[in-house]
């Protein structure tokens, strides 16, 4: 089996399976400590999902949410569960999703995000990193799609944190001034590194990085003088390409 033939099965599998739609909540996120391990990267949305039954969710939403010290030590926790793990070869991952009882999609407003997010055997969580380029946001529009097996009762959760980078007081006006129409425009998927579940799990591989360094991702602005020439709407666009190339940046 080779990774074209894992994207097709893996569609197949999810055309298979009754579709269950939650909500996901978006928290803004402030480390405690901008310069030690954190819980999503400056510039993104990391959404943290997990089986319901572990209470993982809210326990990171919790810590989220108090601005708490403790997000170091989750940060931890979580890297621990994929230190010295290596990618799956396309008919590992594919038995991986065969198998599983419940894996999802992440949708936001028209956009996936994420498919085939399902929680590898020995980790309790799964997560991905979204560029975000500090704009508005439809929290009612990030959703979590779970294809689930009938005969089971497992459930899937999540959590989104939104870590928004610095902005430069025009940068902040100009998002400010997006259309509404628009909005769509101001999270994207991390490149097209999300179709398959090995790339999913590349994707939380090196987002693990992203949290055991810290804060090692540059901060890029666009100059006075290129604003002046764009509109917000394409203001925006330019900022989630830098906020997708700093994500990238350490992996």
């Amino acid at each position: 089996m080779d990774q074209k033939d894992l994207l097709v099965f893996a569609a197949h599998e999810t055309d298979s399976r009754p579709l269950r739609y939650k909500p996901i909540k978006v928290i803004d996120y402030k480390p405690s400590r901008p310069d030690g391990r954190v819980l999503a990267p400056p510039g993104s949305v990391m959404v943290y999902v997990a089986h319901r039954s572990t209470g993982l969710v809210r326990k990171i939403a919790d810590i989220a949410s108090s601005q708490s010290p403790a997000d170091t030590e989750m940060a931890e926790y979580l890297y621990k569960q994929y230190e010295g793990r290596r990618l799956l070869s396309p008919h590992r991952a594919w038995r991986l999703l065969q198998s599983a009882s419940v894996f999802a999609s992440i949708r936001y407003g028209g956009s996936t995000l994420a498919r085939n997010v399902v929680i590898p055997t020995g980790a309790e969580a799964v997560w991905v990193a979204s560029p975000h380029n500090g704009g508005q946001l439809e929290p009612k529009e990030l959703t979590l799609v779970e294809h689930f097996k009938e005969e089971s009762s497992d459930a899937l959760e999540a959590v989104a944190l939104r870590h928004v980078a610095p902005l430069t007081p025009a940068e902040r006006a100009a998002l400010d001034a997006v259309p509404a129409d628009q909005l769509e425009l101001n999270l994207g998927a991390a490149g097209s590194c999300c179709d398959s579940v090995t790339d999913v799990l590349q994707v939380v591989i090196a987002a693990t990085f992203a949290i055991m360094c810290g804060n090692p991702i540059p901060d890029p602005h666009i100059s006075e003088q290129e604003l002046v020439r764009l509109s917000p709407t394409a203001t925006a666009i330019r900022l989630m390409q830098i906020r997708r190339d700093a994500l990238g940046h350490e992996h």
